[in-house]
Order: structure tokens, then C-alpha cells, then sequence
């Protein structure tokens, strides 16, 4: 009678006669067994990783808070830059626009009568410049004088800037970096010619904002401990009047100055002063208009 073949017999009888299936078993065995040995005399990788102390938490929340603070400035100041060009970009398309024709002439239709010379009164100058209000600027306060100072300054400046639109365009280099550098430069002259009074009156009788108003305040930033609160308005900072964000935080950045510096606001109609750190407030603003100060 024929002995039935165990399963590893029957195994080893499908593969080639020169595979030995008993030996490859003790092969893979041992193999086995060394990398179990292997894993447990060799630390892990990770173990390896040296580890780091983590950074101080204030040190965290002071990072934090800059970068909010440059990174609200920025946005603010790139929505000031598109606002400025859009009114330039106006100014010049309205200057520079030739006159609208009604359409094609008909060259059926009979020439026109000639004209006759008929002496008219020369017209007066217009009293009120457009652009400026000058009339808004004395309600608010302003004397007259100082109305009709600020206006012929602005006039002076206004011609520098239509100068400067005629010279860039013929040249080629108009809506470039050095345009707007040039623009700058303008604006930077008339502020200090009238000085930040006089410049506060020229920014509202043009309709230009001429307020920071504080918008949002950062949990743990130097406007918090120092009480800053949203809906204040800023005026100076270390004792310069500030009117855009982008002035405000290149102040906070000067490190030439003093540590802490005097934040005047104005709040509820009133005059606070607060001391803070000269370094970002860890605020969000927004501009606005208002009558200048007194």
C-alpha cells in the first residue's frame, strides 16, 4: 500500500530538484532572527533627532505681532497707493481726453455761415478752484488767510505735477517707478512748505483723508497694554503728526529714537496720550476724512 505524501513533501516535489526548500527555510530563519537582533541593538532613527528647547512664548507673541502689524500696514498702504493713482490716472485722462466728436461730417450738409467777430466781455476767473474747497476749509475753522496760503501752494504744486505728467509721457516714462518716486517728491515739498497744519487743511479741502483711525487692535500687542482701543484716532506719533499707515509704522521701525514714545489719539472728542514701546503697535487702521485741527 502507497504512503500518501505529507504537504511540505508534496511542496518540495513541485519545485525544481535543485532548490532545497528545508535549507532556504533555515536561511530565511536566521535572517529573521539577525534583524530582530539588528532593531534592537540600534536605537531607533528618531531617537536620534536632537532635541531643541522651544522658543520663549512672549518672544513668539511679539513676532506675531509685528508681522500682523507690517502685514495690516502693507495692505493699507498698497489700498492708499491704488486710491492715488486711480484719482492721477483721472486727473491726466481728463486733461489729455481731445474733444469728443458728435461723428463723421456729412458731406452733403451746407457749409456753415462765417463766423462774425462779436466782442464779448472777457469772463472772470472762476472764484473757487476745482479740487479745492476752499470754502469747506474756512467752515471748518481756517482763516482766511491761511485758506489762500494753503490754495496757492496747492496751485504751485498742482502746475509742478501737470509739468511732470507732460514730461513723462513724451519721454516714455510715465506709470513708472520713477513717476511715482517724482510724484512723491512733489507732495513731500508741499508738506513741508506748509508745514503738518497746513498740510492737514490742503488734504481735507481736496477731499483727501486725512485721519488714521484705528480698526482693530491685536490681543497682547503694545496698543492692547497700552489701551489703545478700536475707533481711536491717531494724530502723532513721538510728537509728529502721522497721517497714513505707512508713516506710522516706518516711525515705529526708526530705532535711532528713544525705547517709548508718546501715542497721541484723539477719542470720544478728547485728546488721550499714551506710552508705548517705539516698535509695531500690533494695529489694523483705515483712513478717513476729518476737519483739520486746530
Amino acid at each position: 500500500m502507497m504512503r500518501r505524501l505529507t504537504p511540505w513533501e508534496r511542496l518540495e516535489a513541485r519545485l525544481p530538484d535543485a532548490f532545497d526548500l528545508r535549507g532556504a527555510g533555515v536561511v530565511l530563519t536566521v535572517a529573521f532572527v539577525a534583524g530582530i537582533a539588528y532593531s534592537l541593538a540600534v536605537p531607533h532613527a528618531a531617537s536620534r533627532v536632537p532635541a531643541y528647547a522651544p522658543r520663549d512664548l512672549e518672544s513668539l507673541a511679539r513676532e506675531v505681532a509685528r508681522l500682523e502689524s507690517e502685514l495690516g500696514a502693507r495692505e493699507v498702504e498698497s489700498e492708499e497707493q491704488a486710491a492715488e493713482l486711480a484719482r492721477l490716472r483721472a486727473l491726466l485722462a481728463e486733461r489729455a481726453a481731445p474733444p469728443v466728436s458728435s461723428g463723421p461730417p456729412d458731406p452733403t450738409a451746407a457749409p456753415p455761415p462765417p463766423r462774425q467777430a462779436i466782442a464779448r466781455p472777457i469772463p472772470a476767473p472762476p472764484a473757487e478752484d476745482p479740487g479745492f474747497d476752499s470754502a469747506a476749509l474756512i467752515a471748518s475753522g481756517v482763516a482766511k488767510e491761511e485758506a489762500d496760503r494753503v490754495r496757492e501752494a496747492w496751485r504751485r504744486a498742482e502746475a509742478n505735477r501737470r509739468e511732470l505728467e507732460q514730461r513723462a509721457a513724451a519721454e516714455g516714462w510715465a506709470n513708472s517707478y520713477r513717476h511715482a518716486r517724482e510724484l512723491r517728491d512733489i507732495d513731500a515739498r508741499l508738506r513741508q512748505e506748509l508745514d503738518d497744519q497746513g498740510y492737514d487743511g490742503l488734504l481735507y479741502a481736496t477731499g483727501r483723508p486725512n485721519r488714521l483711525v484705528v480698526r482693530q487692535v491685536m490681543k497682547d500687542s503694545p496698543a492692547q497694554r497700552a489701551g489703545v482701543r478700536p475707533g481711536d484716532r491717531i494724530l502723532r506719533y513721538d510728537g509728529r503728526r502721522v497721517f497714513t499707515s505707512a508713516e506710522l509704522h516706518a516711525a515705529s521701525l526708526d530705532a535711532k529714537r528713544k525705547p517709548t514714545v508718546l501715542l497721541e489719539l484723539e477719542r470720544d472728542g478728547e485728546r488721550v496720550n499714551v506710552d508705548v514701546p517705539r516698535q509695531p503697535l500690533g494695529v489694523l487702521a483705515q483712513l478717513t476724512r476729518a476737519e483739520p485741527l486746530p
